[in-house]
Formats: C-alpha cells, sequence, structure tokens
C-alpha cells in the first residue's frame, strides 16, 4: 500500500503540474527541450516494460498473468472456474466497448478541432493519475462495470496501460505517442493471451495467491477472510 500511495502521490503532482502548465502557462509547451520529453517518454516505456517481463513483475495484481504468482488451489472445481471466467468476461467485453466508445468521441472532437494534441496529452495524464485513483481512493471498474472482489482479483488490471494511452492514439504521425499506445496495446494483448492459456491464474478459485489469507496488503475493499 505505501508504494501504490506513493506512486498516487506523485500521479496528483503530475495532474497539477500539467493542469497549470495547459491552462495556466501554455508558453511552457513550446519551450520544452527535447531531452526532458524524451526522458519522459522513457520513464513512461519502463513502467510498462516491468510489467510484461516475470522477473521484473513483482507485484500479484499485475503479474498474476504468470507462473511465479500462481500457487493452484489444491482440487479445485474447474466447472466453477469456468462459470466464474465466463462472468468475468462478459463484463471486460462490455468494459473495453464502453472504453472504446468514449475514445471514438475524444477522437470525433479532436476532428473538428475543439480539442488540439495539448488536450489530448492532457488526457493521458488525467487517465494517469484515475489509474492510481481507482487503486488507491474509489474505482467505477470495482463498482460498477467489472465487479471484481479487490485489485488483486481484478480481472482487467493491466488494462490500466491500454487505458492512459489510449486517447494518444488520435494523434498522427508522432513516434512517441504511437510507439507508447503500441506498447500498452501489447501489454494488453499479452494479459488476454495468459487469460485465455491459463485462466486458473487469474481466479481465487483457482489461486491460492489471490485469496484474502494469502495477502500480505492493508486492504481497502474487504475485511481479511483467514
Amino acid at each position: 500500500m505505501k508504494f501504490t500511495k506513493r506512486k498516487f502521490i506523485f500521479r496528483t503532482i503530475t495532474l497539477f503540474v500539467a493542469f497549470f502548465v495547459l491552462f495556466v502557462k501554455p508558453e511552457i509547451i513550446t519551450n520544452i527541450p527535447l531531452i526532458i520529453k524524451q526522458l519522459l517518454w522513457l520513464l513512461l516505456m519502463l513502467e510498462q516494460l516491468v510489467v510484461v517481463f516475470p522477473k521484473t513483475n513483482n507485484k500479484t495484481p499485475f503479474g498474476k498473468l504468470f507462473s511465479r504468482h500462481y500457487k493452484e488451489v489444491e482440487n479445485y472445481d474447474k466447472s466453477k472456474l469456468l462459470k466464474e471466467s465466463t462472468i468475468y468476461n462478459k463484463r471486460s467485453v462490455i468494459t473495453f466497448f464502453l472504453w472504446i466508445l468514449m475514445i471514438y468521441v475524444i477522437y470525433l472532437i479532436y476532428k473538428i478541432n475543439l480539442i488540439d494534441d495539448n488536450h489530448v496529452f492532457f488526457l493521458s495524464v488525467v487517465f494517469y493519475f484515475f489509474d492510481h485513483f481507482c487503486i488507491n481512493v474509489w474505482c467505477p471498474f470495482h463498482k460498477i462495470l467489472v465487479r471484481n472482489k479487490c485489485c488483486n482479483t481484478c480481472r482487467i488490471f493491466n488494462w490500466g496501460h491500454f487505458m492512459i494511452y489510449s486517447p494518444l492514439i488520435v494523434i498522427n504521425n508522432n513516434y512517441y505517442t504511437t510507439s507508447l499506445v503500441l506498447m500498452a496495446l501489447s501489454v494488453l494483448i499479452q494479459w488476454e493471451i495468459q487469460h485465455y492459456l491459463y485462466p486458473q491464474r487469474f481466479y481465487e478459485i483457482s489461486n491460492e495467491n489471490l485469496k484474502c489469507s494469502s495477502c500480505d496488503i492493508e486492504c481497502r475493499f474487504t475485511k481479511k477472510i483467514v
């Protein structure tokens, strides 16, 4: 929890800085040195890269796609697992299409010049902030859409990267934005392939590490069950 709180504080500061630059001192944008932009891009890429490799992915919520985070529940009910995965797959599909619909609306607004590239970048910063707002404060995916029990059991946890950078799809001919989107899409695709191949890793019915009794995090969602 200390790790996620630190990231939440950092992203909150990032949001306020981005708001100040865009809406109070927009002239700063044109004076940002290229090296700063490149370092920012590198930081954002590294944030995504650490989750795609088993050795660097050491947190259960976004690492449960790998065998290192899987401890099989003895004699788990496979039919129950299939039923639960089917339910969460349907909710995930609905969530995905609603998100794509929102991105399409952003695209239309962008095309009629109501917003420009800088506003699109700011939207990504807003989503960057809300990614950890969901973990630390309140999550619409947890409460309304996917309705998973907690972050550990979240069916779409690694979708966060794609959600953050998806607004950048509307910006054309920009290596930095395109590479971030493609990397985020790779993270999402990897997650979905692993879920298809190893659904048992994603649910507490079959993965002991996802049970409350195996969790050492101070949980804000539910009381720990021993």
